[in-house]
C-alpha cells in the first residue's frame, strides 16, 4: 500500500480487491480470510432478531411487553442461538422503543437516557466468547453502540436500514411517559458461529465493558429505563 500509493512502484497493489475479510470463530481463531468485491458485502442476507420476554426471536411477539431495569445499576440481556452454521459479517443496528421512569412518584422525572449496547458471543455451554478490541483489549466483545435519547434524530439523507447517522442538530428530552423509538449504530465485524453457539443483547446505563479513550457520557441517568417490545413497538436487533 505505501509503496504504491507512496512511492509510486508498480507492484499490482490497485488490481487487489477491495475488500479483504477475516472472519473469526474467537479472538485466537480465523474462521477464514478471503477478498470480497466490495462493502457491505452484496450477498448479504439482513435479518431481524426481535425482542421478547423469552430473548431474541426471528419472530415478533404476538403481545405487548416491557422489560425494566435500575437507570443506574441495572441492564437487560436477550439471547437467541443459532441452529446451523452461521456467518454475521458486516453491520448490526438495533432499534429499541424505550421509555424513561421516575423510581416513585415524588421522584425526579428523567428527560434523558443513554443506552450502551453490546452484542457477545456465546459458546454452545453459554459462556461469554472474547475478542482482541481495537484498542489492545483481549477481553473485548463482538461489537458494541451508544445511543442518547434526545439525540435520536437521523440524518435520512445518509443513513441506511443497518447503518443509521444521528442527525446532531436537534435536542428532544423525553416527556412523561414517551416511549420513542431510538436507532443504535453497532461497529462492523465478522464472526462465525457453530450450530449450538449463540449471541447476546446487552443494555446498559453504563459503559460495563471498558474500550480506553472511548468514554461514554451516562452520568444523568436516573430513574428506570423501560424497553418496550411487540405488536407496535417493533424493537429488534439487524443482524448481517
Amino acid at each position: 500500500f505505501m509503496d504504491h500509493f507512496l512511492k509510486g512502484v508498480d507492484n499490482e497493489f490497485a488490481e487487489q480487491p477491495y475488500v479483504r475479510l477475516e472472519d473469526r470463530a474467537d479472538r485466537a481463531t480465523i474462521q477464514e480470510v478471503r477478498h470480497e468485491p466490495q462493502w457491505p458485502l452484496p450477498q448479504t442476507d439482513y435479518q431481524k432478531l426481535f425482542l421478547s420476554k423469552h430473548g431474541l426471536s426471528h419472530e415478533s411477539p404476538t403481545n405487548a411487553g416491557q422489560l425494566l431495569y435500575d437507570a443506574e445499576s441495572g441492564r437487560a440481556s436477550f439471547d437467541v442461538v443459532f441452529e446451523v452454521d452461521t456467518e454475521l459479517s458486516g453491520y448490526m443496528m438495533a432499534k429499541l422503543w424505550v421509555e424513561a421512569r421516575p423510581k416513585s412518584i415524588d421522584a425526579e422525572m428523567p428527560t434523558d437516557l443513554a443506552l450502551c449496547c453490546y452484542v457477545d458471543k456465546l459458546d454452545e455451554s453459554g459462556a461469554l466468547v472474547r475478542f482482541n478490541g481495537s484498542v489492545g483489549s483481549q477481553h473485548d466483545v463482538l461489537t458494541r453502540g451508544y445511543c442518547r435519547a434526545s439525540r435520536r434524530a437521523l440524518n435520512h439523507n445518509v443513513s441506511t436500514p443497518w447503518l443509521p447517522f444521528p442527525a446532531g442538530d436537534k435536542h428532544e428530552p423525553l416527556e412523561p411517559g414517551q416511549i420513542v423509538p431510538l436507532h443504535v449504530a453497532l461497529c462492523p465485524s465478522s464472526t462465525f458461529f457453530r450450530s449450538g453457539e449463540g449471541l447476546r443483547l446487552t443494555i446498559s446505563p453504563r459503559d460495563s465493558v471498558h474500550a480506553p479513550i472511548f468514554h461514554k457520557v451516562t452520568e444523568d441517568n436516573i430513574g428506570q429505563h423501560v424497553i418496550h417490545f411487540g405488536e407496535a413497538f417493533d424493537s429488534h436487533l439487524l443482524i448481517p
